[in-house]
Formats: structure tokens, sequence, C-alpha cells
């Protein structure tokens, strides 16, 4: 294989066209990743400080790769992990999303493991990813849906992969003094209408011996 070409764009960005259909894109801020990997490729004596020039001796100088060279292989990680990152900002742009989920889903397009992970690490730094924020957005999302306690809704945030830390922070912010009267009608309409089984019913979802106690002496 050699480097047929290398065009650089608005940004120093360079796109590599390499012979066997291989196009990777390397935006400029990654570039000096290579450099020891292009110069080893390089007469010593032409070495360039700038790996942007390197890029073009390589592929001047018609030099061949092999699949296990180092520029090869560095290649393939910084272009897959580059469009990793793209891919999951367009998905964090459409809707806010949680590690896990964004996980699966960079998995379903392809991208290896290594690349996911450097780049859900990076969006976490930013706060473009935030478990927290997520998880406290679903539940409100879910309880107008479906008004359950905070053990049901401790459940159902761990069932979709958020962590333990992020679904309590969740469950804590949510008054369900407020959600019990919703919830109990929920499951009268489920045909649930014996008092001693609601009562059960609504204490395995989570809710305080208290809340149940004050909630059923006023309604029934």
């Amino acid at each position: 294989m050699r480097i047929e070409s290398v065009r650089f764009d608005a940004s120093g960005s360079p796109t590599i066209v390499v012979s066997g259909g291989f196009v990777f894109f390397i935006p400029s801020r990654r570039l000096i990743e290579l450099q020891e990997s292009i110069e080893a490729l390089i007469p010593s004596q032409l070495h360039p400080a700038d790996p942007r020039e390197a890029l073009l001796r390589l592929a001047a100088g018609c030099v061949d790769l092999e699949v296990d060279d180092q520029l090869f292989i560095l290649l393939v990680k910084v272009d897959e992990e580059e469009r990793a990152l793209l891919k999951a900002v367009e998905l964090c742009a459409r809707a806010e999303q949680h590690r896990a989920g964004l996980e699966l889903k960079l998995k379903a397009k392809g991208f290896g493991k290594a690349a996911s992970t450097r780049t859900l690490d990076r969006l976490e730094a930013e706060d473009v990813l935030n478990d927290a924020r997520y998880a406290a957005a679903w539940a409100r999302t879910q309880l107008r849906r479906k008004p359950m306690g905070p053990a049901l809704l401790r459940a159902e945030l761990r069932a979709k992969g958020l962590g333990a830390e992020a679904a309590g922070r969740a469950v804590e912010d949510i008054s369900f003094g407020e959600i019990l009267p919703r919830a109990a009608k929920r499951e009268m309409d489920r045909g649930l209408l014996d008092r001693d089984d609601l009562r059960a019913a609504l204490r395995r979802q989570g809710f305080s011996y208290e809340a149940l106690s004050e909630f059923f002496d006023g309604t029934f």
C-alpha cells in the first residue's frame, strides 16, 4: 500500500488516501500523534518539523505501507475515533443521551470498544454526556406517563444502564407524595381495587409506610 494523496482542508486537517480503498481523516489537533511514526518512514536527514510536510513527503516518495506499520495502525485508530466522536455528537444533538445507551448505539454503528470509550470519556469531560442529567430528565418524563414509587423508578433507571449514583440522585429529587395518588389510580384502573392489595402493591413500588398511611386514611 502507498499514500496516494494528502489533501488539507481550511483548518489544516488532512484527508489521506491510501491505495486499497482506504481514506483517513485526521484532525489537525491530532497530527502530532502521527509524527514519530511518519518520521520512521523518512530518512533522518529529511525529517521536517511540521507533520503536514512530512505527510506530503511520504505521498511524493511513494513509500510502501504495511497493515502492521505503526503509521497505518495509528491512521486507522485516529480516523475511527474521530468518526465515532462525530457520530456521538450528532446523536447528542438530537436528544439527551446516557453513557451506556450511547455506547450501544456506537457499537451498532460498527465502532470498536477503544474508539467508543475515548469518545464517551471526552464527552463526559466536556459535560455533553451526563448520566445524572439524563436520569433526572428521563425520570420526570417516565413519571408523567407511568406514575410509580421510588423503588420501581430506581429499578427502571438501572435497567436502562444508568449507575446507582445517577439513578439515586434522580429519585431523591422527586416528591413522591405528589406521585402517590396517580400511582394508586393507575393500579385501580388496572383492576386492583382491594384496599390491602392496593396498599401492598404501592408498598412494593417503594412508597413509604407514612405516605401510604396518610393517603389511605384520607382516601378510604
